[in-house]
């Protein structure tokens, strides 16, 4: 009998859990509207908190991506400190935030470079779960407020479908 209850209560605690984790960052969500001026300011991404496959060394992807986001609408974009795009950014009504001319540097450093110059593509899923093409003339990000009211930022998935990586991007400033 006690193990029943046990195994009852595990079996509670497991699906309570996926459903608020799935309700974080689940495509399906209603999404709330955000307001592009909460994005302002810097918001880091560190590659080595993930297991991120690098195409090109068959390793794994790491350092720190940082984005640093205007009010005039353009963006500067950097890897371990250094300068590697400047542009434009928009948030569309769906919560997509759009760097224009950004590095996509989930598959890699050399990847990144290939993305840019149209020499790579790849296909992914957007925000809303949609499949989509990069091209490497942007870099997507999904917009989320968390439950507990903080903004992340979140590169598409990668990896495998089924079990798929997130970066997240948190504020630093």
């Amino acid at each position: 009998m006690r193990t029943k209850v046990s195994v009852s209560l595990l079996l509670f605690f497991s699906i309570a859990f996926l459903l608020i984790a799935c309700n974080e960052f689940g495509a399906g969500t209603a999404t709330q509207i955000i307001n592009p001026n909460d994005l302002l300011g810097t918001w880091e991404a560190n590659y080595a908190s993930y297991d991120v496959l690098d195409f090109d060394t068959f390793g794994f992807v790491s350092g720190i991506e940082r984005l640093s986001l205007m009010s005039d609408g353009f963006y500067r974009q950097y890897f371990d400190n250094e300068l590697v795009a400047q542009g434009t950014w928009e948030l569309d009504s769906n919560n997509m935030l759009h760097l224009y001319g950004a590095k996509i540097f989930i598959y890699g450093k050399k990847w990144a470079s290939e993305f840019l110059q149209d020499n790579v593509r790849a296909f992914t899923f957007d925000c809303k779960g949609d499949k989509i093409e990069l091209d490497g003339s942007e870099l997507i990000l999904c917009v989320k407020k968390m439950s507990s009211g903080d903004i992340v930022l979140r590169h598409l998935e990668i990896g495998d479908p089924d079990s798929p990586v997130y970066i997240t991007f948190e504020r630093v400033r």
